[in-house]
């Protein structure tokens, strides 16, 4: 019964592979550069050679996890002149941010939720997420930040990421090149603090993540 869900949910994603998300995005690229456009081509061709493939919760793993790969490939030279300044344990913009996935994302993640933790645990989380869901929906985007809600998947103890191999695209696209200036910001969330970060991650794990969206 399970499985036969993820299919049905799979399904509203991949129906229509040319309508509103595909056009969406085109129109976003019609003045982008040739690269970014060819970027984006190319991870579309990726994605909908994956789905051909395997179209399990797993296979949706895989192909998600391949695709920021190849994003990490392509920024590794930026990284290397301009090193971030993101690393475990640094938890700043994993509060009071609203994060919207995808559809193959999030069957994703309850992949690896699925594999990695008793059932029991997940049921629990299950619980814990749809109780804590409605109140934040609920919040506009300034109220989140100013409550400063940390992410369900988030252990606030070590400050890593639980679902650290599965995490979604937006989340991949996130940078900081001063840690101290993501510390002010959160520490005083009514304040506006400047964030100086990469341009390229955000461009190219977004492009990555439309192309998910398109297939």
């Amino acid at each position: 019964m399970r499985a036969a869900a993820e299919r049905a949910s799979l399904l509203v994603v991949m129906t229509d592979p040319i309508g509103p998300a595909r056009r969406a995005v085109e129109e976003q690229l019609a003045e982008s550069s040739p690269a970014l456009r060819a970027f984006f081509e190319q991870e579309l061709a990726h994605a909908q050679a994956a789905l051909a493939v395997d179209r399990s919760t797993i296979g949706l793993r895989v192909m998600i996890v391949a695709a920021a790969d190849r994003v990490a490939h392509q920024l590794e030279p930026l990284i290397g002149e301009h090193p971030v300044a993101c690393k475990r344990g640094c938890s700043w913009c994993c509060r009071g941010i609203r994060v919207e996935v995808l559809a193959p994302e999030a069957l994703a993640i309850g992949q690896l939720l699925r594999s990695s933790r008793a059932p029991e645990a997940v049921t629990l989380l299950s619980r814990a997420l749809a109780t804590a869901g409605g109140p934040a929906r609920d919040l506009s985007a300034a109220e989140r930040w100013q409550a400063q809600l940390p992410c369900a998947f988030l252990d606030e103890q070590s400050g890593a990421c639980t679902i650290y191999d599965a995490r979604p695209m937006v989340c991949r696209r996130h940078n900081s090149m001063d840690v101290t200036a993501c510390e002010r910001a959160a520490s005083g969330p009514a304040q506006s603090t400047t964030i100086p970060r990469l341009a390229g991650p955000e461009i190219l794990y977004g492009l990555s993540q439309a192309a998910l969206g398109c297939v």
